[in-house]
């Protein structure tokens, strides 16, 4: 038995390793970049200027967690459906479809832009910078997309290195040469590095192999991708209005100042969330690769291996953010941290472990495709935070956390619930139909 476990134990390793190395790799990278990037500009643009910085911020967290619904979570359930020659072609298409969706939404923002000049909006410039920052984000992004169907991690790893160069290349060119403290300008810095990172990423897709869109296959894509990916595009939209729309709320509540600290706090929690992502993008479509009887009859092995995997990693990034403590926090980030505290810290990155309960159900959901609950979950979430976090801001920012984090372990415990069911209704089905073969 000891030894049987041992070999399996082996087996998943050298399976894993590899991918997940380089997956991590990348984002410790990324999350490094995050981290860095929000402390100096903590720093140098001061409270009011980056808590409109954080409000765009949140504005390009929406657009892109939106986004992914449809370019991201229901690309490898459409992509197993197509055979292998099919695939450069669809390759192509995504692309296609994916940048076409970026101008779409960059359009408005800079026709928003005199608009909101004339109009004395603060900071009107912000609005096209937090355009041009979506349409690098989402190329890398879709890129980065293909690369993780085609298990080229190395690729994707040293596209996250140019983005990291490429964003302290523009901090400092920010702070020494142009000594600007306009976030429009910092916003542009985020612009410029997504897109070198695209670049770097479209100069290496000789290792993913395009070809031209059919008009076919474009139309088969574009329903493909909808019928799949709207429940995800649905359920991204609220959960950002749940985790990231407390960031407005609380600068229209408590003051912009406020939008920068709420900030903070998201920086220090975000980097479980985004690693999670990353893992889920190397299991989900080896998970949708497999046979439908294999997803029914494998459902919770698959489910508690990946809560384990990215549990693991949250509870241990948790506990190390409690044990920096609260000093260390002021430190990096400057004044828009001063109204954090350890309870702050404790809430937020042990609330947000929890996630990895509702992240292992959605693997084997996504890959089934079956994602209308995923949206279910998202509106008790949303309307949990809608009703907790105004509640929370006369409180404080504990109140306002502790709100977030139960409103996010309602839509666990919906997804958590919903799986039970359902894989309880299929062993059922099993057991009648073996014993009515018997």
């Amino acid at each position: 038995m000891i030894a049987q476990l041992r070999q399996r134990g082996a087996q998943v390793l050298s399976r894993w390793f590899g991918p997940v190395v380089f997956g991590v790799i990348e984002q410790i990278v990324l999350t490094l970049v995050n981290l860095t990037f929000t402390a100096i500009m903590g720093h140098w643009l001061g409270a009011r200027a980056f808590g409109w910085l954080s409000i765009a911020w949140v504005l390009l967290q929406f657009l892109e967690t939106s986004s992914m619904g449809l370019f991201g979570d229901a690309v490898p359930a459409s992509a197993r459906r197509l055979p292998s020659s099919s695939q450069p072609a669809f390759r192509g298409t995504f692309l296609s479809l994916s940048f076409g969706y970026s101008l779409l939404i960059l359009t408005p923002l800079v026709l928003a832009w005199p608009a909101a000049a004339w109009l004395g909006a603060p900071e009107p410039m912000l609005i096209p910078a937090t355009g041009l920052a979506f349409v690098g984000l989402r190329a890398q992004n879709a890129a980065r997309r293909l690369y993780y169907l085609s298990g080229l991690r190395k690729e994707a790893a040293a596209a996250a290195i140019v983005n990291a160069l490429s964003t302290a290349t523009g901090v400092l060119l920010l702070i020494y040469v142009f000594k600007s403290r306009n976030p429009a300008h910092a916003m542009l810095v985020v612009a410029m590095a997504n897109s070198l990172a695209a670049l770097v990423l479209f100069a290496q897709q000789r290792a993913v192999p395009l070809s031209q869109p059919t008009r076919q296959l474009v139309r088969w894509a574009r329903k493909r991708l909808w019928r799949t990916g709207r429940w995800l595009l649905v359920s991204n939209a609220m959960s950002w209005i749940g985790n990231f729309g407390p960031v407005v709320l609380v600068g229209a509540i408590m003051g912009v100042a406020a939008s920068g600290t709420l900030r903070v706090i998201m920086t220090l929690t975000v980097p479980p969330s985004q690693l999670a992502m990353v893992l889920m993008s190397i299991i989900i479509p080896r998970t949708a690769a497999k046979s439908h009887a294999e997803l029914r009859n494998r459902a919770w092995p698959i489910a508690l291996q990946t809560m384990a995997l990215i549990g693991t990693c949250s509870a241990s990034y948790a506990l190390a953010m409690i044990l920096g403590g609260e000093t260390l926090t002021r430190l990096a980030f400057g004044e828009p941290a001063n109204s954090i505290d350890q309870l702050t810290i404790a809430l937020a990155t042990l609330g947000f472990t929890m996630e990895a309960v509702r992240y292992g159900c959605n693997v084997v959901l996504i890959s089934r495709g079956t994602t209308s609950i995923l949206t279910v979950g998202q509106t008790c979430a949303l309307i949990s935070a809608l009703i907790l976090v105004p509640i929370g801001t006369m409180h404080g920012f504990d109140w306002v956390i502790a709100a977030g984090v139960f409103s996010n372990n309602i839509n666990t415990l919906v997804v958590l619930f919903y799986f039970v069911l359902i894989n309880r209704r299929l062993a059922a089905s099993r057991r009648a139909t073996a014993s009515e073969t018997a």
